[in-house]
């Protein structure tokens, strides 16, 4: 009797174990998600592209995970509003030597014009320090929005950056500043 009492509670404590060290993961997961990267400190001053009402400008790298959700955002955005939108993806680091999926996503964003600087020009230039840092400009060069379009770390829903981009176009915009869900761009040339 002795024996099945102390398989028992040698079951129970392993089972708690196991059940401790699953939440545990889960919940490091969930934080990993929802905890942003440093945002810009300050918004660059940039001449915005005079053939459109608005100028974005979204500054990545190629190899961040997080960053292909806040691509393939931007790419629904400037499906829907590409008449009223100049685009500029800003690769940060050197460009590999084969397409990385981020590459790719940001080709098939309509009218996106990419760029290639290094971390410290991102850094200068941007002020970014988070892969999928997005600024917003009014043809007039005053900034609408400084932030990220997703709502979490590789979060999948365009329809966060859609009505982002609705705000920004009907000026109901809450916030001009929101979080920036990605890898950091680092502080030397990658």
């Amino acid at each position: 009797m002795k024996g099945n009492v102390r398989r028992i509670l040698f079951g129970a404590g392993l089972a708690a174990v196991w059940a401790t060290a699953l939440a545990y993961g889960v919940h490091a997961a969930m934080r990993y998600e929802a905890t942003p990267g440093r945002r810009a400190s300050t918004a660059p001053t940039l001449a915005p592209d005079s053939s459109s009402e608005w100028t974005c400008v979204m500054v990545a790298h190629p190899l961040c995970p997080c960053t292909r959700t806040s691509l393939v955002a931007l790419r629904e955005v400037m499906a829907k509003y590409s008449s009223k939108f100049a685009c500029r993806i800003v690769f940060v680091g050197q460009r590999p030597a084969e397409e990385t999926a981020n590459m790719e996503i940001a080709s098939s964003i309509p009218g996106a014009r990419i760029e290639w600087i290094s971390a410290d020009d991102a850094q200068q230039k941007y002020h970014a320090f988070t892969s999928g840092q997005t600024f917003v400009y009014k043809r007039s060069g005053a900034l609408a929005f400084s932030g990220g379009v997703t709502p979490g770390r590789g979060v999948d829903q365009p329809m966060f950056a859609l009505g982002l981009f609705d705000a920004i176009l009907e000026g109901t915009l809450a916030k001009k500043e929101g979080p920036v869900f990605g890898c950091s761009l680092g502080s030397t040339s990658q």
